[in-house]
């Protein structure tokens, strides 16, 4: 099942088009709003999907997707696994001051809760040339489960395709989707 982001797709309005003209710190405000609102529409479907006796819940996002689907899962137990593509459990600004408001946001951020965010099977996919959604974010979270416990290896994979910016290498993505899928197919149904 896909969803359309907050104020995307079908449910485009002048919200998103006005946040191209803010500037820093607004337009970063806005986007961690955002990314707050659509973690409550997915956990909303989940909800859905759970009272229709579906499941397991897996969760992939790409990019403004991947933010949210971890949040989701750091939020939401029901989740029995994730993948990240062109994500960043950290919401940190890359430039400019942080505000309160950002500074508010900025706890609900996945990095300030990995045990929650990678209760289940976590899988980090970045391009290691991407300078929209630098690749060190999701490679330091990764590195805090291998070195920081035992048993969290098992679960918590990364990957880095280095040639790739954030729109990807056609031979890249399509592995990345490979990868993907037995990701979830091994952990959602033993596979």
């Amino acid at each position: 099942m896909g969803v359309d982001a907050p104020h995307h797709g079908a449910r485009r309005d002048a919200w998103l088009d006005e946040m191209a003209g803010l500037g820093f710190p607004e337009s970063h405000a806005r986007l961690l709003h955002a990314i707050r609102e659509a973690a409550r529409d997915v956990s909303r479907v989940i909800d859905h999907v759970v009272r229709e006796g579906h499941g397991p819940i897996g969760l992939v996002g790409i990019s403004f997707g991947a933010y949210t689907a971890l949040a989701v899962a750091a939020e939401d137990s029901r989740v029995q696994a994730t993948v990240s593509l062109l994500g960043s459990p950290d919401w940190s600004p890359r430039e400019g001051p942080i505000t309160e408001e950002i500074r508010e946001l900025m706890r609900h951020a996945p990095v300030h809760r990995p045990w929650d965010c990678a209760r289940h099977p976590l899988l980090l996919v970045t391009a290691g040339r991407d300078t929209v959604v630098p690749p060190h974010w999701a490679r330091d979270f990764a590195r805090t489960f291998w070195e920081g416990a035992s048993g969290w290896d098992s679960h918590v994979e990364y990957v880095e395709y280095s040639e790739s910016e954030h729109m990807m290498r056609q031979q890249d993505w399509e592995a990345c989707w490979d990868r993907s899928l037995r990701f979830l197919r091994r952990h959602l149904y033993h596979e």
